[in-house]
């Protein structure tokens, strides 16, 4: 929880130079991995979270909440380790893709404040270039006091830092700010070497490599390197650490590459005359659908979303959007989306203006194929998704993914198609071959039977469901899954022992007896499900 906001903590009371001088902004965020992931499993604040890497074949963590660190995880350690110390913690496989994703969203969101923003997704840092901004607040106190507020509001500890050179503004945040109290430094470079001097080597941003060297030789702290000559740091320790020193010292220039906002593309058709009736409607469809694709193919973009517009003769206007479940920009795919437009389009007494608009832009990717030149089946599936979605709407196509709940009932939700690719999947706890098998179909709801068995404890050596009578000739089990002890409503429910059965005449049952009966609970049995 950030405090104290809207305080500043100066890293030097040097004056400020006057004139124009390069503001840079550097938010370091280390909890935003586990924070995105508990606020999408919904789990609680104190629970202890846990990412980790795969590093030559082992797994190592790398990312944990404050919960976690306090019971004893660090980085690099393994994840078998990790299990052994504590064995409640949540582990996830390390996703960089997502962790990009989130920090690019951030950084999208951060627009509000400057044009001119980036991300690096390594550090877990947003950068914001501030430099000619700064008359929209009374001073960069003020400003940074903004940005920090808006991180506390949404319960993400920001460590943030603002200095005349990138170098020294990821050094600060990372190893000077603390949470909710910004750093500023002054742009004199005189102000840059107060402020970075004591902190150690590794905020310069170089090879671990390096560092381990720099420690061998004494070279603990960013001071200790002002007074080395560049020649003699070349030499001993390589190009990098120069390079390093020299950007944040603001006598190197460093390229960064901020964020870019693909604006929607749009193609626009006038008509002389106005156009009426199916046909001429029809082929108004086809030309701008082509002329959109052949115009992504050029650009190189995919897009996820269609809008196709029209303005009647009487100034009214007329549009339809399209939905795609993943980018794509497969000319007879557009066209199988919007064949049946037409027939839709009111044109009363006619139209004069039509436009086509492709959102939700990305950059192009090759095509998945096989060898024989055809789409993977995936793709068919996801055309499949896209055409029907386009005919029923795509809130009516539906799909189950799996859901993070040990209850097989809960195991799997229900979600709109073309949002199941960005839903954050459950895997099982490795290794999964230790997990009993699960069946092909679940009843809903399970089926109350009668079973016949030789102890409470024991599988059934038959059981009767309405006039079916089944002989049981092998059982496997128990497999014991007990209630949500952390739910509010837990005590309402009993411990089930699930047993696999297969009959005299073959068929294999899941079934679950409720109830323990070392505890004297009332014991009964149930029907869950069928395997293939």
């Amino acid at each position: 929880m950030i405090a104290n906001a809207s305080k500043i903590q100066h890293a030097s009371k040097l004056p400020e130079t006057y004139g124009p001088s390069r503001q840079l902004v550097a938010i370091y965020l280390p909890d935003l991995p586990v924070q995105y992931l508990r606020l999408a499993e919904g789990w609680a604040e104190d629970m202890p979270i846990a990412l980790y890497e795969t590093v030559k074949g082992s797994h190592i963590l790398k990312y944990m909440s404050v919960a976690a660190r306090s019971a004893g995880l660090m980085p690099s350690m393994r994840l078998t380790d990790a299990r052994a110390l504590l064995p409640s913690t949540r582990f996830r496989q390390f996703d960089l893709i997502k962790i990009r994703g989130w920090l690019q969203a951030i950084g999208r969101w951060a627009w509000r404040y400057s044009p001119v923003v980036g991300v690096d997704t390594d550090s877990l840092t947003v950068w914001i270039d501030m430099t000619g901004t700064e008359h929209f607040y009374d001073d960069s106190h003020d400003m940074l006091s903004h940005i920090a507020q808006a991180f506390h509001k949404a319960d993400l500890r920001a460590y943030i830092a603002l200095a005349p050179t990138y170098g020294a503004a990821f050094a600060l945040a990372h190893f000077k700010a603390t949470a909710g109290t910004p750093v500023v430094c002054g742009s004199e470079r005189r102000a840059i070497l107060e402020a970075v001097s004591d902190l150690p080597v590794e905020a310069l941003r170089i090879a671990p490599s390096i560092v381990s060297g720099l420690m061998k030789t004494g070279l603990r702290t960013i001071g200790n390197l002002i007074g080395i000559s560049r020649s003699a740091l070349h030499v001993r320790f390589g190009a990098e650490i120069v390079l390093r020193r020299d950007q944040m010292l603001a006598e190197a220039d460093e390229v960064l590459t901020p964020l870019t906002w693909q604006a929607p593309i749009m193609i626009t058709r006038s008509f002389y005359e106005p156009l009426a009736g199916l046909a001429p409607m029809q082929e108004m469809v086809r030309q701008l659908v082509s002329d959109m694709a052949d115009l992504l193919t050029q650009k190189q973009w995919l897009t996820r979303q269609l809008e196709i517009g029209w303005q009647r003769v009487d100034g009214t206007i007329g549009r339809r959007w399209f939905r795609l479940s993943r980018p794509r920009r497969d000319r007879l795919l557009l066209h199988r989306l919007t064949e049946k437009l037409a027939e839709e389009i009111d044109a009363e007494f006619g139209i004069e203006y039509a436009w086509i608009s492709a959102q939700k832009l990305s950059e192009g990717l090759p095509e998945t194929l096989q060898l024989d030149g055809r789409e993977q089946a995936s793709e068919s599936v996801q055309q499949l998704i896209d055409h029907l979605g386009a005919r029923l709407g795509n809130d009516k196509i539906r799909c189950l993914v799996p859901y993070a709940d040990w209850q097989p009932e809960a195991s799997m939700q229900v979600i709109a198609a073309d949002k199941a690719q960005d839903t954050y999947n459950w895997h099982m706890p490795e290794p999964e071959a230790l997990s009993a098998p699960r069946p092909v179909r679940l009843l809903s709801p399970a089926q109350e039977v009668s079973a016949v068995a030789l102890l409470p404890d024991h599988p059934p050596a038959q059981i009767r469901l309405r006039k079916q009578v089944w002989q049981i000739a092998y059982a496997s089990g128990p497999e014991r899954i007990g209630p949500r002890w952390w739910d509010v409503d837990a005590g309402k429910y009993l411990s089930r022992d699930y047993y696999r059965l297969e009959t005299d005449t073959g068929a294999r049952l899941w079934v679950y007896r409720e109830g323990l009966p070392e505890r004297g609970d009332p014991m009964r049995w149930f029907l869950h499900g069928y395997f293939a």
